[in-house]
């Protein structure tokens, strides 16, 4: 074989090795490309190797360049956060329920949607008027939780916080807390069914969760899950949503026991609330503390309440209709039979339950005509500040067969309307 045969040879094995090569390189894209994310999944990596699926994301208002997005969290697990510009971050928290803010600064502006992915293996537990209660996650309040919150940048929401962060099981550190998650949130009109799916309610769970948001309708089925009352489950939930004006019938309709400030102030300074459902807490037999304190006070636009409202509550608690109606400014009428299943009276029971109700011109006769037994300051300051009450039924407190102290403690005080006392009122 002469010399240029063997090169020609060679030549010719390298010429075949090489095209070999770039087929399997070909070959080897290809799959890569079959191995892509779907489009709900959040590609970790950014090869297609670690797919996880997205379960709940924010969509920003229009952003611009140089801002910074910020959430908070304290749940413990790993979690995924696509940012929405291309820039993936794990978040590794192993044992680690401690409280961090996250943030993100985008080089360029524009609506971004920011999804998250994840396990959780624990949550954080604490008592939400404290300095160390710890949110499982917040997008901005006032300053309680994040320096410099970005609230105003969310502007909707899609998805299921119930399914990034389940329940994991009934002890205090496996049940998430939503408390504050939305507040302050004024760009968000609007909520998805699903956002609570699959939770069945917890203390504190949405405490304060859309205070000061924008939400003007909430979904029928947000809280469908929850069966069983939890001390202060829904807190202040929605209070001063000024833009909300309708409340479904049936959202709390598969609670059967109450608790503690369970709806203590749940829409209070709701200011364009209209009407209340009549069935709204009739699955709820079971009397508590402070469970209806001020659930609508500041409720100006309010003109009337469903005589229905408590019908399945047949015992009283203490302060449990504390300033419940205080301030409701548009109130004309009370339903005649609103509180008359209840027997039992109980200490501050109705302290305040209509203070300042200045349209108020009437008192139905029987309205507390079920009880029998009195209680410390069980009518302080009922129907104080009702400047346009002009009578008062003589037999509203017939029934009441014994005092206590500071029992009408300022009851009509400053009804400057109001012209006779009928003499057998405390008869």
């Amino acid at each position: 074989m002469t010399l240029f045969g063997k090169f020609a040879k060679r030549g010719i094995f390298r010429l075949f090795t090489y095209a070999f090569a770039c087929a399997m390189f070909a070959f080897g894209t290809t799959n890569a490309a079959f191995a892509a994310c779907t489009a709900d999944q959040i590609d970790v990596t950014g090869n297609g190797t670690n797919c996880q699926t997205a379960k709940f994301s924010v969509t920003t208002t229009e952003l611009d360049g140089g801002d910074t997005f910020v959430f908070g969290m304290s749940a413990a697990g790993v979690f995924y956060v696509d940012w929405g510009d291309g820039t993936v971050e794990t978040l590794t928290r192993t044992g680690d329920t401690t409280y961090a803010p996250y943030s993100h600064e985008y080089a360029t502006g524009g609506v971004k949607t920011i999804r998250f992915a994840g396990t959780p293996t624990e949550y954080a537990v604490g008592d939400p008027s404290s300095d160390d209660y710890k949110p499982t996650i917040v997008f901005g309040n006032d300053d309680d939780f994040i320096s410099e919150p970005t609230n105003n940048f969310v502007a909707s929401v899609s998805g299921s916080l119930g399914a990034l962060f389940p329940e994991l099981g009934n002890a205090a550190n496996q049940k998430p807390n939503f408390a504050l998650t939305f507040g302050y949130c004024e760009n968000l009109t609007s909520i998805p069914a699903t956002l609570f799916s699959g939770l069945t309610g917890g203390k504190d769970m949405f405490y304060q969760t859309f205070v000061y948001s924008g939400l003007t309708t909430t979904p029928s089925t947000l809280f469908s899950g929850i069966t069983t009352g939890a001390e202060w489950m829904f807190y202040y939930t929605f209070s001063d949503c000024t833009s909300l004006t309708t409340i479904p019938s049936n959202l709390f309709s598969g609670i059967t026991s109450g608790a503690n400030y369970m709806f203590a102030g749940t829409f209070n300074g709701c200011t364009s609330l209209t009407t209340i459902p009549s069935n709204l807490f009739s699955g709820i037999t079971t009397a508590a503390n402070n469970m209806f304190a001020s659930t609508f006070r500041g409720c100006t636009s309010l003109t009337t309440i469903p005589s229905n409202l408590f019908s399945g509550i047949t015992t009283g608690a203490n302060n449990m209709f504390a300033s419940t109606f205080s301030g409701c400014t548009s109130l004309t009428t009370i339903p005649s039979n609103l509180f008359s299943g209840i027997t039992t009276g109980a200490g501050g029971m109705f302290g305040s339950t209509f203070n300042g109700c200045t349209s108020l011109t009437t008192i139905p006769s029987n309205l507390f005509s079920g009880i029998t037994t009195g209680a410390q300051s069980m009518f302080s300051g009922t129907f104080s500040g009702c400047t346009s009450l002009t009578t008062i039924p003589s037999n509203l407190f017939s029934g009441i067969t014994t005092g206590a102290e500071w029992m009408f403690e300022g009851t009509f005080r400053g009804c400057t309307s109001l012209t006779t006392i009928p003499s057998n009122l405390f008869s």
